[in-house]
């Protein structure tokens, strides 16, 4: 279903573009290729429009700033919140006005401004091996059941060009 879902917005985010008259699509991408590959091959299953993807550690940002309007990118891949913000930050991005994403993508995992859009979350679990025992540790422990509501917080801490969160205890 995740593929799917991940397929549809694709397709949808590609839909309006100049990529489709070309029947290709280019994808700059931070992923790691096993994740994303898959869903590009059911993609142009479903769609028969190739993907090619430039994989990348590092670099993209500044690889598309020297291109500027003459870069191939249709579509571009991050790994987190951080290289999202600094892609936007740097004017990198557009809007996309898609209503394939606007129907899949809830509003609070878009941006205002419809620049970018998360395909996947990542939970953070925070625990206290005073508190959990060693069967609680390997289990998903909740904030409820931890009772740390009010007693946790979220730091953003800058680190160069990566935005962190740092979890602390009060």
């Amino acid at each position: 279903m995740k593929k799917l879902l991940a397929s549809a917005i694709l397709a949808g985010l590609v839909a309006p573009q100049a990529a489709i008259a070309a029947e290709e699509v280019n994808v700059y991408s931070y992923r790691q290729p096993f994740l994303v590959e898959p869903m590009f091959k059911e993609f142009t299953d479903e769609t028969g429009i190739k993907v090619n993807v430039k994989f990348a550690k590092k670099g993209l940002a500044e690889k598309l700033q020297q291109e500027g309007k003459y870069s191939p990118a249709d579509v571009i891949l991050t790994t987190d919140i951080s290289r999202l913000v600094e892609l936007s930050d740097k004017q990198l991005v557009q809007p996309v006005d898609s209503k394939i994403i606007d129907e899949n993508v809830p509003a609070q995992y878009r941006d205002n401004e419809d620049e970018w859009f998360a395909l996947t979350l990542r939970a953070r679990n925070v625990y206290s091996s005073v508190i959990a025992s060693a069967t609680c540790r390997q289990t998903l422990i909740t904030w409820i059941w931890l009772n740390l509501s009010g007693k946790a917080r979220s730091v953003r801490a800058q680190a160069s060009t990566r935005t962190t969160f740092l979890w602390c205890l009060r």
